[in-house]
């Protein structure tokens, strides 16, 4: 594997995020991101997985319910209200702060490992996508989503002098300091996951037709028309909202050519 780096994502906040309040990923705001969710899952039952040992870190109230009967599933989170709903949905909980960037598993025990949305709120992304690797099977398969931080919306704002994050929760309900320690971009993405010893195999990304953003609710019609025509495919650091990664863990010895 090589070695971590420092690489070029730009940290917005040097404090460590040690929870993430329930009130802020409520059903109001599952309810909003549902259709987000809703891609996320297909993006991972697509694959038809069975008898797969799956770790989904930072797994909230379990959105992969529909994998669990299929596969022997295990969830992460800091929240251990979230951790019950996920408990109810099939999983098997572990309340542990990914921030600490240690994993408590033993090395290449996992078949599959999910990380949507993490990436960006832990202090350590580079360490915290090591422990992955080590608790990940070679040839494993890791799915990944991350915001994009760079997308049009935020550029116009960031152009008049206002620094919200339209894909940010603190900043969807109006709190002043960002959830999000880290600005992610694809590019940027795609070399932290493969100096980490993963190959990226397929690529997504994702614009939804609504916004959590009260103060953008009006370009609400401009969204579902770049969503109806796949603009965001053309064009997906600029229109894309988000990215979707699946990854394989490279063997040591594909890792070493």
């Amino acid at each position: 594997m090589v070695p971590p780096r420092k690489l070029g994502y730009h940290r917005l906040r040097v404090e460590v995020h040690l929870s993430r309040p329930l009130s802020l990923y409520d059903e109001e705001y599952l309810e909003a991101s549902r259709e987000v969710i809703a891609e996320k899952r297909r993006f991972v039952e697509s694959r038809n997985l069975r008898a797969q040992r799956i770790l989904d870190l930072g797994c909230g109230t379990g959105i992969l319910e529909g994998v669990s009967a299929a596969n022997e599933l295990h969830g992460v989170d800091v929240d251990r209200a979230l951790l019950e709903r996920a408990r109810g949905r099939g999983y098997h909980v572990h309340a542990v702060d990914l921030s600490a960037g240690v994993l408590p598993f033993a090395s290449s025990s996992f078949d599959v490992v999910v990380t949507f949305d993490v990436l960006e709120h832990v202090a350590a992304p580079v360490s915290l996508l090591a422990e992955v690797a080590r608790v990940l099977r070679p040839e494993g398969c890791l799915f990944v989503s991350v915001p994009n931080s760079v997308n049009v919306l935020n550029r116009i704002l960031f152009l008049c002098g206002d620094a919200r994050d339209v894909t940010d929760r603190h900043h969807q309900l109006g709190l002043p300091l960002s959830d999000h320690l880290h600005r992610m971009t694809r590019r940027d993405s795609v070399a932290l996951l493969t100096e980490q010893g993963f190959r990226i195999v397929e690529q997504g990304c994702y614009v939804p037709r609504t916004t959590q953003h009260r103060w953008l609710r009006g370009l609400e019609p401009l969204l579902r028309l770049v969503r109806g025509a796949g603009l965001e495919r053309r064009f997906p650091d600029l229109l894309a909202f988000g990215f979707f990664f699946l990854c394989v863990r490279e063997s040591a010895s594909e890792g070493g050519r």
